[in-house]
């Protein structure tokens, strides 16, 4: 029997089935399945990674292609990524130059909220996730970084983030010293980029109008922004600290937005040489 015929049950899936059910209806063991990222990630990311993996073989034939995407999938695994940080308070625009930064080639942007946005939350890891974040508690660290690492490892191998050229842009994560000290051996940081908003007026007005316009009316109360920022101040802020003043560029960010992704621009387009 081919390898493509062997691996049709996994392209035709349901994307409600879970992937041990796929492989078991499929009649063998997936190539990747010692792999973590593939049974913590979404049944799309598999189907596209093993569809994609079999396209290449003829019965027994041409083994390159394969061997060349297991290459990838493997060197995502334990790559040290080139990167650099967004910090500032909640409403200094880290979300939206991150964003912006990583539409230019050269970078690839992930955020928090992105990685915890695109959970299966029909997997073991998602249900633990929701066991916190049900409840409004803070995700755990060690969660919070597998769900980070499954998140990036996926990215590599559809070829959205190219490590061996693209840096990469991180807002809201590492969130505290204790997640940059366990993030030390997967990334790199090239550079810290501090958006500061010294005026609080200015930033409870921002999220005031963002609670507001996203239809939060419980986030848009003084009580609410002003615990916020003090978690901010009292959490995040020692991260500084801890990546070392020469590390840090800090950026005004109460200009025109254009203005702030200039003088970000100024110091980020260096690091790609």
């Amino acid at each position: 029997k081919s390898e493509r015929g062997l691996y049709a049950p996994v392209r035709n899936a349901s994307e409600n089935e879970n992937v041990a059910t796929i492989r078991q209806r499929a009649g063998t063991s997936c190539p990747c399945a010692q792999h973590s990222w593939c049974l913590e990630n979404t049944l799309v990311s598999h189907k596209k990674y093993c569809s994609g993996l079999m396209e290449g073989f003829q019965g027994w034939g041409n083994k390159t292609v394969a061997k060349e995407r297991k290459k990838r999938h493997d060197g995502a695994m334990d790559q040290k990524y080139r990167t650099i940080l967004l910090f500032g308070a909640p409403g200094t625009g880290k979300g939206t130059q991150g964003h912006a930064l990583g539409e230019l080639p050269g970078f690839f942007h992930c955020s928090c909220g992105d990685v915890f946005r695109s959970i299966d939350t029909s997997t073991e890891l998602g249900q633990a996730f929701l066991q916190y974040s049900s409840k409004g508690q803070l995700v755990p660290d060690e969660i919070t970084l597998r769900l980070w690492k499954a998140r990036i490892k996926h990215r590599v191998n559809s070829r959205d983030f190219r490590p061996e050229q693209d840096i990469l842009v991180l807002d809201g994560i590492p969130r505290d010293v204790n997640q940059a000290m366990l993030m030390k051996d997967m990334i790199e940081v090239l550079k810290v980029f501090h958006l500061t908003c010294p005026d609080r007026d200015q930033l409870f007005s921002r999220l005031r109008s963002r609670a507001l316009r996203d239809n939060r009316i419980d986030d848009a109360s003084n009580t609410v922004i002003e615990k916020r920022l003090a978690t901010y101040d009292s959490i995040s802020k020692p991260l500084m600290g801890y990546y070392g003043e020469d590390r840090i560029c800090h950026i005004n960010a109460l200009q025109h937005p254009a203005k702030v992704m200039r003088d970000l621009l100024q110091e980020a387009v260096p690091l790609l040489d």
